[in-house]
């Protein structure tokens, strides 16, 4: 079972979204939906995706990808995403996403460090470091 976890920085307008298991379109549709409708973030925000821990994607249909790209359940906020991943089909999920999402810019990576040089948010390492930590000690 698939899990996504949040961490939203109000006052820097940054999410880290930490991903890991099977991921569904029902998670994938409902993480949409929480960012969009997020009151803690605002437009032009920044955010790291991580997906390097995701074991199984439950490959979306086209339709799907389309429907998050033009979410309707909230406001569509512009945004810069970082994606982490070492998977080819979340990268290819990734491009296809970014082609239906004309409010988004994403480039994927497979370094946390590489995401954070490329979003400019150096100054946020140790709260992201810090809720790693936290998802950590919770699994042991």
């Amino acid at each position: 079972m698939g899990k996504i976890e949040h961490l939203f920085l109000e006052d820097e307008n940054f999410v880290l979204t930490v991903a890991e298991g099977e991921i569904s379109d029902d998670k994938f549709m409902k993480h949409i939906a929480i960012l969009n409708e997020s009151e803690k973030l605002q437009s032009n925000y920044r955010g790291i995706v991580d997906c390097r821990n995701v074991s199984t994607v439950a490959t979306p249909s086209s339709d799907s990808i389309f429907k998050a790209g033009h979410f309707e359940g909230g406001s569509e906020k512009p945004r810069k995403v970082a994606v982490l991943s070492n998977n080819e089909l979340i990268f290819g999920l990734v491009r296809m996403y970014d082609a239906y999402t004309p409010h988004a810019e994403m480039e994927v990576f497979s370094e946390l460090s590489r995401a954070i040089e490329w979003l400019e948010v150096q100054g946020l390492y140790e709260q992201i470091r810090d809720f790693y930590r936290s998802l950590d000690s919770k699994k042991n």
